[in-house]
């Protein structure tokens, strides 16, 4: 299920031509931009604009919708907010960041164990193959990672990004690299953006 995230351009052109470029996102894991001192409403309504496509092309029985923006009290995630057929959860408390991801890893091993144990390889196998067994795909959009999230919270979302395809559950986030606590270590940031789609911005975009 490919959808346009933009257009890739030669370094060297002489007609400004450009291609489309596209996102597998059920055989992907997810989108990881990074933010900088000027990108950050571009970083946010890239990703919204993603997330769009996306539900827009789903029914709203199959979408299970998590937004995680502590720092902008919902506003980095506007468009989504406003799509109110998603029902989209809005988590604004950085104490309620753990238990919502947590909640999302317990989901996959009840997936495991009743409906994904012999027959089928992942959620999109069984929904395609077992219409009335249809489970919902979840996206989670996060901004200004890692800001609120405490090194066990990391270690969740680090769970989830790396079996996500399996279970239908899907990452878009933003990286804050200027924001500092005791537990993150450059290593620590590579196990999450290693897993993902990580987008970085230089001189000529993307």
């Amino acid at each position: 299920s490919p959808i346009q995230i933009g257009y890739l351009k030669p370094l060297i052109s002489e007609n400004g031509e450009s291609i489309k470029a596209f996102l597998d996102f059920i055989s992907g894991k997810g989108i990881c931009i990074e933010l900088n001192n000027s990108n950050g409403t571009e970083a946010h309504q890239f990703l919204q604009n993603i997330g769009l496509k996306i539900l827009l092309s789903l029914s709203p029985s199959v979408i299970n919708v998590i937004l995680i923006d502590p720092d902008g009290s919902g506003s980095n995630f506007k468009l989504l907010l406003g799509y109110e057929r998603a029902k989209p959860n809005l988590i604004l408390s950085k104490s309620e960041i753990g238990t919502r991801l947590s909640e999302v890893l317990k989901t996959f091993n009840k997936l495991q164990t009743e409906n994904l144990t012999f027959k089928y390889d992942n959620l999109e196998e069984l929904n395609v193959n077992e219409p009335k067994l249809t489970k919902p795909y979840t996206f989670i959009f996060i901004s200004n990672f890692p800001s609120g999230f405490k090194k066990e919270d990391k270690e969740v979302l680090e769970s989830i990004i790396s079996k996500g395809d399996k279970f239908g559950t899907f990452v878009f986030m933003s990286y804050n690299p200027s924001i500092k606590s005791d537990w993150i270590k450059q290593e620590e940031i590579e196990n999450i953006i290693n897993n993902i789609a990580f987008l970085k911005q230089d001189a000529n975009g993307y």
